[in-house]
């Protein structure tokens, strides 16, 4: 579903949309945070970003839900998306992913949701979900993968915890 979404996107929306979705489906970020995202905070050479912003109900914050800054590590996917990304907005410096529409800051998931994800959903008659729930997909990659439980905690910036809470479904990937 991932694979048919993202090339859904491309048929039907700007670039920005496409590297936008494969990021979220690729490094796990919230949505506040992904909307945060500034080109400072991004390593190419490290493969990181650093995740220390969001923007909440259209208030840019300093921090992030859990009040930690976190490293993300940056999988193939996720950097060959912020790559792409480059060509649009790194000349402004400031934020990764804008509203195409606008040339602004997404402040709020609904106008995306409406204008892009739901859309696309339909087109491939997929089950609705949140884009929210492309972070779970990234979690469920990770286990599935057979990636350690502590480092998909860091990566998602939740405790070891509250992770294996949410996730322990996953845990034995593929053997099940």
């Amino acid at each position: 579903e991932v694979e048919a979404i993202v090339a859904d996107m491309a048929i039907h929306y700007p670039a920005p949309i496409v590297s936008y979705v494969e990021f979220k489906f690729f490094s796990g970020l919230r949505t506040s945070e992904s909307f945060g995202l500034h080109w400072q905070d991004v390593d190419f050479s490290g493969k990181h970003v650093l995740v220390h912003r969001a923007i909440v109900r259209g208030v840019e914050k300093s921090n992030t839900k859990t009040n930690v800054a976190r490293q993300v590590e940056l999988n193939s996917r996720s950097l060959a998306a912020l790559k792409r990304q480059r060509k649009f907005t790194q000349i402004q410096n400031q934020h990764v992913f804008l509203d195409p529409r606008y040339d602004q800051p997404w402040y709020e998931e609904r106008a995306f949701r409406r204008s892009y994800w739901e859309p696309t959903l339909r087109r491939l008659s997929m089950r609705y979900r949140p884009p929210y729930n492309t972070r779970h997909t990234y979690a469920s990659m990770m286990l599935m993968a057979g990636m350690r439980p502590a480092f998909c905690a860091k990566q998602l910036g939740h405790s070891v915890e509250m992770f294996l809470r949410t996730y322990a479904k996953w845990i034995d990937g593929g053997q099940n």
